[in-house]
């Protein structure tokens, strides 16, 4: 749900919290003065009339993350493809009918604790 005044989010949940965030997460929370009120006018101006430049357009889709996020999710990337290659391998490598084949999707119902039905 959105603030009066549109500047806010707020959102709800189960444990019963509610959250409010920035709507624009550049905006401060200070009190602007009629001098940033109008620097900020000018450049979402100028973001709207050069939006379809293609350097203007890949600046406003580009979201960083920290880097310690995206060397985590790289190492995971890597045990991933690293332990597919590994039952791959294992497969190709046995006696036919020695190694059971079950589908990525058993594999992750099994291993979230689901038993047959209950």
């Amino acid at each position: 749900m959105y603030s009066l005044d549109d500047r806010y989010v707020l959102s709800g949940s189960d444990d019963t919290n509610i959250r409010i965030w920035k709507a624009q997460a550049s905006d401060p929370y200070k009190l602007m003065t009629s001098r940033e009120k109008q620097s900020l006018n000018y450049r979402k101006k100028l973001l709207d009339k050069f939006k379809y430049n293609p350097d203007v357009k890949k600046i406003s889709k580009k979201r960083n993350l920290p880097k310690y996020l995206v060397n985590h999710k790289n190492v995971k990337h890597i045990q991933r493809e690293s332990k597919f290659r590994k039952t791959k391998n294992v497969e190709m490598n046995s006696r036919q009918g020695t190694v059971d084949y079950t589908s990525e999707k058993v594999k992750k119902v099994a291993s979230s604790g689901v038993i047959d039905g209950q």
